[in-house]
């Protein structure tokens, strides 16, 4: 197989083509506070169905926080997800409820 001129990105999936995730478990683990440029950021380590996923964090947006998936920054200084999981709005809830308690527990 000649990769040398292959894509080495993946086909885009249209956004209906994504499923949600159905939550088995899940565990909101090293939370941490950490001061950044516009104040502080909150990292978690997620585990979502036997699954670890390390370095999740909460952002907040027009609608309010939500999870922002794990990054890296790509050679055109943009960035990727490194994993993606769907989820419903009261998973979503209650993994930023979780994260929250950490920190009030902090």
């Amino acid at each position: 197989m000649n990769t040398k001129n292959a894509k080495k990105q993946a086909p885009k999936k249209d956004e209906e083509q994504v499923k949600t995730l159905q939550l088995m478990s899940f565990a909101v683990e090293n939370v941490r506070v950490v001061e950044g440029k516009n104040g502080d950021v909150v990292f978690f380590t997620l585990l979502l169905n036997d699954i670890y996923i390390y370095n999740c964090r909460v952002a907040t947006g027009k609608n309010g926080d939500f999870i922002s998936w794990p990054q890296v920054k790509g050679n055109n200084d943009k960035y990727f997800n490194t994993c993606y999981a769907r989820l419903s709005e009261e998973t979503s809830k209650q993994i930023l409820f979780a994260v929250q308690e950490a920190i009030d527990n902090m």
